[in-house]
């Protein structure tokens, strides 16, 4: 009897509970949508935040897989670097005025007497980094040695490569191509008058300057179905006349790669990565760019566009 009792008694206490927290709820408001609870976190806390995230996916060596997730390229760091110093507070940075740039917030750190790195934060949610900032490292002027004689085997090969990739680049998309107004092919091609102010190339001269300078792999999965392959590619040759379509595209970025500060090189079994620095009418920027090149039995090669 005594346990039948309780038994009753704690059902009732239960139900009793059950009932106060179903009319709890029922008080709520949903009115206007689900209950949010409240953000409490402080601005400078995301930012913090976000950027620790950073600076853990270029230390754990992650940057190659958020490229690949996000289909985005992400700034290297520094050859001459292994890691990045841990973040634990905003006052570690100095925050900047993002010219040029939307960004929310910009802050430098510096790396070490060489190297500095800015994030930039769009929008500073406390979201992932990648999705809602970006990072440059640039290199303290001090440090700049022009024309540095380990590195002149590099600055000869990227002398002779890149003013021709940029010619090719635009020469495989049919820009930097004058041809006759009338399309007197198919209705649709023109014929080539000049390519950059000189005689037309076949479409073989074309291929062997093209492989001259970029990796034929590169150039096969990027540009040749397009130019040459496809069903209406950019050229086509009827005896021996080089014809053009008219696609209206435009000419690829000119990088003004500044080969004459190059900072520090790494030969990974013929894979050479090389940081450098550009310029913009003729003033050079302390921004670090990475270029690679490649070497094959017939000299250095770039694996891709600049």
């Amino acid at each position: 009897m005594k346990k039948f009792l309780s038994a009753l008694l704690i059902a009732g206490v239960f139900l009793t509970g059950c009932k106060d927290k179903t009319a709890e709820v029922q008080k709520q408001d949903f009115s206007n949508g689900p209950v949010v609870t409240e953000d409490t976190e402080t601005r400078e806390e995301k930012i913090l935040r976000m950027i620790q995230i950073c600076v853990e996916d270029y230390n754990t060596d992650s940057i190659a897989h958020v490229e690949d997730s996000l289909k985005t390229e992400i700034q290297p760091m520094p050859l001459e670097l292994d890691s990045l110093p841990e973040i634990t507070s905003l006052n570690q940075l100095t925050e900047i005025k993002a010219d040029g740039s939307n960004a929310d917030y910009a802050g430098t750190y510096k790396i070490d007497d060489k190297y500095n790195v800015t994030f930039y934060i769009y929008h500073p949610n406390g979201g992932y980094f990648w999705l809602n900032g970006d990072v440059e490292f640039t290199v303290n002027p001090e440090y700049i040695v022009r024309d540095a004689p380990e590195f002149a085997e590099y600055k000869a090969v990227l002398d002779d490569l890149l003013p021709r990739a940029q010619l090719i680049q635009n020469y495989l998309t049919g820009f930097d191509v004058t041809f006759e107004e009338e399309a007197t092919l198919d209705g649709i091609y023109h014929r080539v008058l000049y390519m950059n102010d000189q005689a037309p190339m076949s479409i073989e001269q074309m291929r062997a300057e093209a492989e001259s300078v970029f990796d034929k792999k590169f150039l096969e999965d990027t540009y040749y179905y397009n130019a040459f392959e496809s069903q209406t590619p950019v050229y086509r040759e009827v005896d021996g006349v080089l014809y053009c379509l008219d696609s209206m595209m435009t000419g690829s970025p000119d990088n003004q790669y500044d080969t004459s500060t190059i900072i520090a090189a790494v030969d990974n079994g013929g894979k050479v990565t090389i940081n450098l620095l550009t310029t913009v009418m003729d003033q050079t920027l302390p921004y670090i760019k990475e270029i690679t090149i490649i070497s094959t039995n017939n000299g250095y090669r770039l694996p891709s566009s600049i």
